[in-house]
């Protein structure tokens, strides 16, 4: 939606405004245009780690703020470009 009002404003993507999402889903080139660069998390990978984190505080094996990382990808599409100087 945001890149419909920003186009709709007049702002040419990428060419005045660049603009990236979040949670990557694979069937958004057909309703995005241009099509949108984004950040793809691991759903499935963290809702695996969600589960073993809440059953270790359930069975009481861990306790207080445990923090994850997880790896995500940038996948670059047609909706950002290089910086200008």
């Amino acid at each position: 939606e945001m890149m419909y009002v920003l186009q709709s404003l007049g702002f040419a993507i990428p060419d005045d405004i660049s603009v990236a999402g979040f949670d990557y889903f694979p069937e958004q080139h057909k309703f995005v245009r241009p099509s949108l660069t984004t950040v793809r998390t691991p759903i499935f990978e963290l809702g695996v780690k969600a589960a073993e984190m809440m059953w270790k505080q359930i069975v009481n094996t861990q306790s207080g703020i445990h923090q994850e990382v997880l790896n995500v990808e940038l996948l670059v599409q047609h909706s950002t470009t290089a910086v200008r100087q």
